[in-house]
């Protein structure tokens, strides 16, 4: 490449590319970093045959599908979630870092009274009258919020991977 590149305004026109796929700020911020590293790393490649915006809009548009694509397939792997997935935390069995940061990320979100069963039922493998008697709660309730905490973690994930963008 004959000129030299103003990473400014390549940057700009990077953040123009991503606000088109509407993700929230945070995730916005950090594709465009990501992305002017891989146009900087890859100028070299760069041809005259099209126009230097021509090839950043195509490196950034195609990070942004990829990173889309990420996303929906970790969203897709909890629309079946069971009791076993939870389990397979504990053990590590989940395929990614990013799978399992998340998840203990919601699990952390949830509020206390459902978090603690969830943790105390799955992490540590205790059953429903173990936790009433721990909790000095009946079972029924413990029941009941280890349902609502499962329904909510659920919820809080599906909202992380899929609604955030």
């Amino acid at each position: 490449m004959s000129k030299e590149i103003n990473i400014t305004e390549t940057y700009h026109y990077i953040n123009w590319v991503i606000r088109s796929f509407h993700f929230d700020d945070s995730t916005k911020e950090d594709l465009a970093q990501e992305i002017i590293i891989k146009v900087l790393i890859n100028k070299h490649s760069f041809e005259s045959r099209s126009k230097y915006k021509t090839w950043v809009y195509s490196i950034a548009r195609n990070h942004c599908i990829n990173y889309k694509k990420r996303r929906y397939d970790i969203y897709k792997k909890f629309q079946d979630w069971d009791d076993n997935s939870i389990i397979m935390l504990r053990y590590n069995e989940v395929n990614s870092d990013e799978t399992i940061s998340l998840i203990r990320k919601c699990i952390r979100e949830l509020p206390l009274i459902y978090r603690i069963v969830i943790v105390y039922y799955f992490f540590y493998s205790m059953k429903y009258k173990e936790i009433s008697e721990e909790l000095n709660v009946p079972i029924g309730t413990i029941k009941s919020r280890l349902n609502t905490g499962k329904r909510l973690l659920k919820y809080s994930i599906s909202r992380e991977l899929f609604f955030r963008e």
